[in-house]
């Protein structure tokens, strides 16, 4: 999960574990299956407790992430957050690490909850291409080098792909709601604070000038992230 903020502080949560867990305790059962099957059963309550600590350990992890990104964002200000709601990811290949891993649900699910504690107002769009669309030169520029890398052919430069699909998700229009204040994505009365966790990311920051220019100049790279660049 990656956080994109409209002053340019951005947050990387670690999904690894997640799928560490799944994979651990999809091996205990499929083993745990096969005893079962020597003796011509297909469920015990051992097994219906593996599956149940399976599930209670997804949902902490997923439970704490959850409210350490919103209280991250609380502190700094944010009223307003938009989510990349993976729009059919269920109906596709069915893929373990795409479905079963993530729990979609719960997380989108989560995250609704935890900001609705926080006063944070949370709006779902379709997250489709955000993660292969070049922010700078729009679609026909870009493509995914591998699974957490995104290239920019024009500049010849690689990035965090989660964090270019934030972006793009940060930039996606939305209609706003008559009487919501805060259009700004900030709570009224408060600024964003650069000294808290965090850092600028090597993506442009939306231009608030007049006009449509959505991509201005391109800031200097922080060396933090030099390593992902190509030259």
């Amino acid at each position: 999960m990656a956080i994109y903020v409209e002053n340019g502080l951005t947050k990387l949560v670690n999904g690894k574990p997640l799928k560490s867990i799944s994979y651990y305790w999809r091996k205990k059962i499929a083993e745990y299956q096969s005893t079962l099957s020597k003796y011509g059963l297909e469920t015990s309550r051992r097994l219906r407790r593996m599956y149940m600590k399976w599930r209670r350990q997804i949902r902490h992890y997923i439970n704490t992430k959850v409210r350490e990104a919103m209280e991250w964002l609380y502190d700094i200000g944010v009223s307003t957050v938009k989510v990349g709601y993976p729009r059919y990811i269920a109906l596709k290949s069915g893929n373990f690490d795409n479905v079963h891993a993530w729990t979609y649900g719960l997380l989108l699910r989560r995250l609704s909850e935890a900001a609705e504690e926080y006063g944070i107002r949370v709006i779902y769009v379709d997250k489709s291409y955000t993660s292969s669309r070049c922010p700078w030169h729009s679609d026909g520029c870009g493509i995914r080098i591998s699974r957490g890398l995104f290239k920019c052919t024009t500049m010849n430069k690689v990035f965090n792909a989660d964090l270019i699909a934030a972006y793009n998700i940060l930039m996606m229009p939305v209609t706003p709601s008559p009487g919501r204040g805060g259009g700004n994505g900030r709570r009224p009365g408060q600024g964003l604070n650069p000294q808290k966790e965090g850092c600028s990311p090597n993506l442009p920051t939306p231009s608030r000038g007049g006009g449509r220019q959505l991509f201005p100049n391109i800031p200097p790279y922080p060396p933090a992230l030099a390593p992902l660049m190509q030259s």
